[in-house]
């Protein structure tokens, strides 16, 4: 399993990095609805040396707008990004 992972968006998104269009997952956060019981995930990621958040609320269905891969260059699912950061203990936070 890689030790870091690394998204790019793809259409219409607006994040861009400057000359490459990865960006490095740096912080991962999973929330579930109290009420909906519905998980979603919050990625942080550093553009022009700003922290901004990507959300994906539906990360079982086709995520259209985004790419992932590993260290590697290997492309993944979400679904392994979620396996990776949950195995490191990251929480899930019920709003």
């Amino acid at each position: 399993m890689s030790d870091a992972y690394y998204l790019k968006t793809i259409g219409d998104n607006y994040y861009r990095s400057g000359t490459s269009p990865w960006l490095k997952i740096r912080g991962f956060k999973a929330l579930k609805d109290a009420h909906s019981k519905k998980e979603m995930y919050e990625l942080e990621v550093r553009v022009g040396g700003r922290t901004q958040f990507v959300m994906i609320s539906d990360p079982y269905g086709q995520i259209h707008n985004l790419e992932f891969k590993d260290a590697t260059n290997k492309p993944v699912s979400f679904l392994e990004i979620i396996r990776h950061f949950k195995d490191r203990s990251v929480g899930l936070l019920i709003s």
